[in-house]
């Protein structure tokens, strides 16, 4: 009895008990608004916010546990990537082929859906940076495309499988209804624009097509979305590819994988991202007793990037990756160490611009990005000494 409750269909989900009533028994069975069946939450409403909200639930505890018995252990990011595909996110996406064709592809609100803020908790967690991390960044040092591309996929199978005649008469009634009712059905979409069809005969090869697709018109959309980024500015001109980044697999210390990462994609305390704000005493003017006057001490107000200037040398110039890397006289003594040993192995590096100079010492190319790595270190531990 405690597994039998009962559900009313409606656009507006609402308690019932007084209208109608079910017993078995002898015994009132309980009218509910949602209920899990087969490990999915049906609500009364036909909407699977809450279900995707009790999957992400289950995928993060279910991540977090193994973080825990894992982290120790410095795995490498491939084996992160390994766990999330195989364990993660068969948690994280169940049944999306019916609750996820809803959102087509526009991945801007898709970004702000729990099971992608999930993804992208994880990608930024692997990679050691802050939640206010660029996501477009974190996803494209990762090589990771937004789960929605994995949906479409998934999706597309299983429309293929319920318009195979091989299958019972229940999946044809059910095809027969959505493509009859193609305003309420969001699989429509999805067959309208890869002109999917029961009769195609190499349908795993329609699948990947769409695969391939979709990842393309993802990697577009990507390119031009962080172009307009100005804190990816340096990040877009040293990404050569949408691949995993290669300083990810050479580099086997964390802390100094971590570092590389903070500097590449702009998670750092460096004065062109903490000089945002400035700050100034406010005084008490108001008396009301309602005001909290601990709240109200300070102003705040943009900075403009101009005057975000470098507190360790005297050249007047903003302190970014640039100038940190490049141009700040105070790590001068660092720089020529490692340029000179960078040199040695890519003899180009000397005729580099400073603006191209940062692919090698932030990681992009796989010859010296060991040397990169213990340079942006010993750089970055000089800076937080002062």
């Amino acid at each position: 009895m405690e597994k039998s409750k009962i559900i009313i269909f409606q656009k507006k989900p609402r308690l019932t008990d007084k209208k109608y009533s079910f017993t078995i028994g002898g015994t009132l069975l309980n009218h509910v608004t949602c209920y899990n069946y087969l490990g999915l939450t049906i609500s009364a409403s036909g909407q699977f916010d809450l279900a995707i909200k009790h999957l992400t639930d289950k995928a993060r505890r279910a991540y977090y546990t193994i973080r825990k018995s894992l982290f120790k252990f410095n795995p490498p990011i491939k084996l992160w990537l390994k766990i999330f595909d195989s364990i993660i996110k068969p948690i994280l996406l169940y049944g999306c082929e019916i609750w996820g064709p809803k959102f087509k592809l526009n991945y801007t609100s898709w970004d702000k859906r729990p099971t992608e803020m999930f993804h992208l908790e994880f990608c930024k967690n692997i990679l050691g940076l802050h939640r206010n991390a660029p996501s477009l960044g974190c996803r494209a040092e990762l090589g990771r495309f937004p789960l929605l591309a994995e949906i479409q996929k998934r999706t597309a199978k299983f429309w293929f499988h319920l318009s195979d005649t091989r299958t019972d008469d229940y999946h044809h009634c059910a095809l027969m209804y959505r493509t009859g009712h193609p305003e309420s059905d969001p699989t429509h979409y999805l067959v309208e624009k890869h002109q999917l069809s029961s009769t195609i005969q190499l349908r795993h090869a329609k699948v990947k097509e769409i695969v391939k697709l979709t990842q393309e018109e993802y990697i577009y959309d990507w390119q031009v979305k962080v172009e307009q980024i100005n804190k990816l500015k340096y990040f877009y001109r040293l990404k050569t590819g949408y691949q995993l980044a290669p300083y990810l697999i050479k580099i086997k210390d964390y802390s100094k994988r971590k570092l590389l990462t903070k500097y590449r994609l702009s998670d750092h305390r460096l004065c062109v991202e903490t000089g945002r704000h400035k700050h100034s005493w406010r005084e008490r003017e108001c008396v009301c007793v309602c005001v909290c006057v601990c709240t109200g001490r300070h102003k705040h107000s943009w900075r403009e990037r101009e005057l975000r200037l470098c507190p360790h040398c005297t050249e007047r110039l903003v302190e970014d990756e640039l100038h940190f890397l490049t141009h700040c006289s105070k790590y001068e003594h660092i720089r020529d160490n490692y340029f000179t040993q960078i040199a040695q192995i890519v003899p180009e590096f000397r005729q580099a611009s400073d603006i191209d100079k940062l692919s090698y010492i932030l990681g992009e190319k796989e010859k010296c990005v060991q040397l990169a790595a213990q340079y942006v270190s010993s750089c970055h531990i000089m800076r937080d000494k002062n």
